[in-house]
């Protein structure tokens, strides 16, 4: 598989559009400042370097993680319908899931 320009610039806006859903104040800013830093690199990304394994292909990063981030939102719900007592809220989810994968990224030093 291989996502379009057009389809990865969509995709980090929904990135983008979640963070403003999920976050505000100073951690929503904190997040903004974070993914500005890695713009390029979330945009171009694969989620693997290796042809074998998943999301290997530019954009592969940001499609893989967005797709973490919807699969743990429902299974969050799903718990919830099952009467599991969920305590991480949909803020907590979300965390978790965009940043599972932030070492594929580099760090703050490239």
């Amino acid at each position: 598989m291989n996502n379009k320009p057009e389809q990865i610039k969509a995709n980090y806006d929904k990135l983008i559009s979640m963070i403003d859903k999920n976050f505000d104040g100073e951690q929503h800013d904190n997040i903004i400042l974070l993914f500005d830093h890695f713009e390029d690199r979330a945009i171009e990304a694969p989620a693997s370097g290796r042809p074998s394994y998943h999301n290997c292909f530019v954009g592969g990063w940001l499609d893989h993680t967005l797709r973490v981030i919807e699969t743990s939102l429902k299974m969050r719900e799903h718990f919830i319908e099952l009467g599991v007592d969920v305590t991480a809220t949909e803020k907590d989810v979300v965390l978790a899931a965009m940043f599972h994968d932030l070492g594929k990224l580099g760090d703050l030093n490239d």
